[in-house]
């Protein structure tokens, strides 16, 4: 796990940047957690963006102006 926290254009940001697991069987996921993070950064001005391929997950996190 990788994570950073610095200022970017005036705000606070979040970077945490995951390795996958291989996975064997099916998981379901209804990427609750993610819609979360969303709304609880988007009611502080903020917002999310997420990347991932078969290796690597990552959530960038922007809040609030300094």
């Amino acid at each position: 796990i990788k994570m950073k926290i610095f200022e970017t254009e005036g705000r606070l940001a979040i970077t945490q940047q995951n390795s996958k697991a291989k996975v064997t069987e099916a998981v379901e996921s209804h990427k609750l957690g993610i819609d979360n993070i969303r709304r609880i950064a988007e009611s502080y001005g903020g917002s999310v963006f997420v990347v991932e391929d078969e290796k690597t997950f990552e959530i960038n996190i922007k809040l609030f102006s300094l």
